[in-house]
């Protein structure tokens, strides 16, 4: 695996939101894969709805990707993808962690003083 793809939502014990994953993400995942990476999609919502006991950093152990990219798309989704992000450098120090959506633009400079996020994408990435 090239790249893997985290959708992290919003959970509660009795309520989950933002479990809509953003459309963005298969786009991004077809553009990369038409250029020869290996792309995964990992919606963390729904693995640990049908999983209780699904395990993220076996999961990253077990895959090792170089690179993962973030969804923050909506606000409320903000500490999920923070702490998916910090998780995911303390199991695979070296990954680079890119984050983008519509809140990363809105928070882009309050989210590269983030230690745990190595790149953000502002906007729709297009060339500036």
């Amino acid at each position: 695996m090239d790249c893997l793809l985290i959708h992290a939502p919003r959970m509660r014990p009795h309520f989950n939101q933002i479990m809509v994953m953003p459309a963005g993400l298969f786009s991004l995942a077809h553009v990369l894969e038409t250029r020869g990476l290996d792309v995964r999609i990992l919606h963390l919502g729904l693995m640990r709805s049908q999983d209780n006991g699904f395990d993220l950093a076996a999961y990253l152990t077990r895959h090792r990707p170089p690179i993962v990219g973030l969804s923050l798309h909506w606000f409320y989704s903000t500490d999920a993808v923070f702490q998916v992000a910090k998780e995911t450098k303390k199991v695979l120090p070296a990954t680079k962690i890119v984050v983008g959506g519509f809140t990363a633009s809105c928070f882009a400079d309050a989210l590269c003083r983030n230690p745990a996020v190595d790149y953000v994408i502002s906007g729709d990435g297009e060339p500036g």
